[in-house]
């Protein structure tokens, strides 16, 4: 397995540096986003500030200003009344103004204050100078009148429209002063009063001369009177002035006043326009900062898009184009003796260009092809073998050549028994003290089905007897749960951790060979045990019929080729059904078991012992005379008529009967005729007393007690006697 190194840029890398890359750029991007929200946040809260604070503005400068044209509304009423609740209602409305106005125009509503109390004294001193008026009037009545009564009738009518006419233009011009507010009109009327009251003193001053001297008086104290009248009003026509002033001045501060408030909202209303035109740009601001932030995250996601693309999407394309390749190969593998062109190219590449994962990937998988070629050119050449021993073979030749493992036994467990047994050994010099054992189920590896090895511990197997002298592997050989065998690699101590690591690895691959050994191996017993079933007898291990069927023209041929004969013996048990009734079957199942190992080790190697049927058997001698089969024939009996049968709690004695045939006695004979004959042979002597050997000869035919056909076939005979 590839060990990564330090500082390469493999894809790991490659990824984490465009993760952090683009977590950097996406917290710098959300930051300025955060840090422009909050700032266009606290603008539109500045902004809705600002709007309360100019609603509220604009009601209170629209009451102060309903406020003020109330004032300047009563202020005409006041001066032309002078009525106390008149003032009194301007007042608390000025008072009202002070405390909802700014600092700055409370100043001005301080002064018009004052100028109204101003007013309001000037008002008062003009309605003391009406009565002062009043009087003088009075007096120059009662006075005119004096003079009225003591001066002659040519007199009265003169000065008596000179009064009156004075009195008259007084009064319209006394209310011309009242009711005027300009004071150029004022000092016209001022000018009247001084022509009228000049005029009025020079006729008077003329009449005077033409009085006498008593009547003088009065007309001296009529002048006196038209003096202080005189006086008075141009006292009132004085204070009219200052009043007209100090309305003036206060019509001034109330203009101010409203300039100021008008001024105070058009600030308010300009502050709030500035605020909204911040926010506007504020927010124009962010739309772009916004879409230059989206177009950089576009231009982020492509290049990372890009960048994966180059590094990583691409080859990983190739990558999955060079699995799908291999998978094609792979379903071909066993077939072909080598991989090449497009895929070989694509692969070579990948690992001859790339330093990271998936270089070290595709060297993986070119390894693993090429170690899976080989494991598939091996089972090739596994399924080619005939035998499990060119198996063991050429397993033997991998081990040593390919894989270096120079020590080992290859143990095969035996059909049909609990023990295994070493069928090839291949040890150097160091180990050829190494004792031949046999496995029995003592041992770890078959009995665990796992892989035993004594390097961290040498006692691991108790059974291994030189766990001290030698270190070891058991790889067991199982197949679908059955241990078929077990492969042994012996080591010498002390290797290094290097030496071990290189062992270690090779049994690795060893097991892998094994593995695909193993279902070739497991078909051929299961083949050859199959053979064995359909051509042995499962209780005897004789031969059976079916294989006498499969084996008979090409022994028959042989025969013939050599000008040569075989001799048939049709051998039976007498009374072999007494035992099977008095003992049980398993006890007749021991006899001819035991009857077997008597036959087989009676003939020749080169003859044939089946099992015909039951408790019938035929001996098949081969390239035998008739003489010799009829000795070999009674021997058999003999040592059947012997032998003590052991059978559960018992020994048996027991007799065979015999029936002997020669092939060919004719050249149109066929084996199967002989075959007949020789159980006619054998069905005499069990009717001329049993435990005897009968020779066929053609007076049998007559004697028989009844017609025997003879087939043309491999039909099967029974036992004469029914045993």
């Amino acid at each position: 397995m590839p060990v990564e190194r330090k500082g390469r840029w493999t894809l790991r890398t490659q990824l984490r540096a465009i993760i952090i890359s683009a977590t950097v750029s996406m917290l710098l991007l959300g930051g300025l986003s955060t840090w422009r929200i909050r700032q266009f946040n606290q603008r539109e809260n500045a902004l809705q500030q600002t709007a309360i604070d100019l609603q509220d503005n604009l009601k209170n400068n629209f009451a102060n200003t309903q406020l003020l044209r109330e004032i300047e509304a009563g202020l005409p009423l006041y001066m032309h009344s002078g009525k106390t609740d008149t003032f009194n209602n301007i007042l608390s409305k000025i008072n009202t103004l002070q405390h909802t106005l700014s600092a700055e125009i409370k100043d001005q509503v301080q002064t018009f204050r004052k100028k109204l109390l101003i007013l309001q004294k000037r008002t008062g001193d003009l309605r003391g100078k009406d009565d002062e008026i009043f009087r003088a009037e009075r007096n120059i009545v009662q006075a005119t009148d004096r003079l009225l009564q003591s001066a002659g009738a040519q007199f009265i009518f003169q000065i008596q429209n000179l009064t009156s006419d004075t009195c008259l233009k007084h009064h319209h011009l006394y209310n011309t002063v009242l009711l005027t507010s300009e004071p150029k009109k004022l000092q016209r009327t001022v000018q009247e009063y001084e022509a009228l009251f000049n005029a009025t003193e020079n006729e008077l001053k003329n009449i005077a001369q033409q009085l006498p001297a008593e009547q003088q008086k009065f007309i001296d104290n009529i002048l006196e009177n038209f003096s202080d009248l005189k006086q008075t009003v141009t006292a009132i026509i004085n204070i009219r002035g200052e009043t007209l002033a100090t309305k003036n001045e206060i019509e001034k501060i109330i203009v101010d006043i409203k300039t100021n408030i008008a001024s105070a909202s058009i600030t308010q209303a300009e502050s709030s326009s500035t605020t909204m035109d911040s926010v506007l740009r504020l927010a124009r601001n962010n739309l772009i900062f916004m879409a230059i932030s989206l177009v950089l995250a576009a231009f982020m996601l492509a290049l990372i898009a890009l960048l994966l693309n180059q590094s990583m999407v691409k080859p990983l394309l190739a990558f999955s184009d060079l699995l799908q390749k291999m998978t094609r190969i792979l379903t071909g593998l066993r077939k072909e003796s080598e991989f090449e062109g497009e895929f070989s190219d694509l692969l070579t590449s990948m690992t001859d260009g790339r330093q990271d994962e998936i270089g070290q990937v595709a060297t993986a998988i070119e390894n693993l092809l090429k170690r899976l070629r080989e494991l598939a050119v091996f089972r090739q050449a596994v399924e080619a073998d005939d035998t499990s021993d060119e198996i063991y073979q050429r397993l033997a030749r991998t081990f040593y050549y390919k894989l270096h493992l120079k020590n080992f036994i290859i143990f095969e467990a035996l059909e049909n028994k609990k023990e295994m047994v070493s069928i090839l050994r291949h040890l150097e010099d160091n180990f050829q003290g190494i004792p031949e054992v046999s496995l029995n189920e003592d041992c770890r590896a078959r009995r665990t089905g796992a892989m035993v090895s004594s390097f961290s511990d040498p006692h691991t197997c108790s059974f291994f007897p030189l766990g001290e002298q030698i270190r070891y592997v058991c790889v067991p050989m199982q197949v679908s749960g059955q241990i078929i065998g077990i492969v042994q690699f012996v080591f010498l101590p002390g290797l290094s951790e290097e030496e071990q690591r290189n062992a270690l690895q090779a049994l690795t691959q060893a097991r892998h060979y094994i593995a695909e050994a193993l279902p070739v191996l497991q078909a051929k017993r299961l083949a050859n045990r199959l053979k064995i079933m359909a051509t042995e007898d499962q209780l005897t291990g004789l031969y059976n019929r079916h294989y006498l069927e499969n084996n008979l023209d090409r022994m028959v041929s042989g025969i013939k080729r050599r000008n040569s004969s075989i001799c048939v013996l049709m051998c039976d048990l007498d009374h072999f059904k007494d035992v099977n009734d008095t003992y049980g079957h398993d006890a007749g199942d021991k006899v001819l078991i035991q009857l077997a190992k008597i036959l087989l080790n009676a003939v020749r190697e080169a003859d044939m012992v089946i099992r015909f049927g039951g408790e019938e058997f035929m001996i098949l001698l081969l390239d035998s005379g008739q003489e010799t089969s009829r000795e070999m024939a009674e021997r058999i009996r003999k040592e059947v008529q012997q032998y003590k049968f052991r059978i559960p709690g018992h020994t048996i004695r027991m007799t065979m009967s015999i029936g002997i045939a020669n092939f060919p006695e004719a050249p149109d004979q066929g084996i199967w005729e002989a075959f007949k004959l020789a159980d006619i042979a054998l069905y005499h002597a069990k009717e001329e007393g049993r435990n005897r050997v009968v020779q066929f000869d053609h007076a049998l035919l007559h004697r028989s007690k009844k017609e025997t056909s003879v087939p043309e076939d491999s039909t099967n005979t029974q036992a004469k006697d029914g045993d």
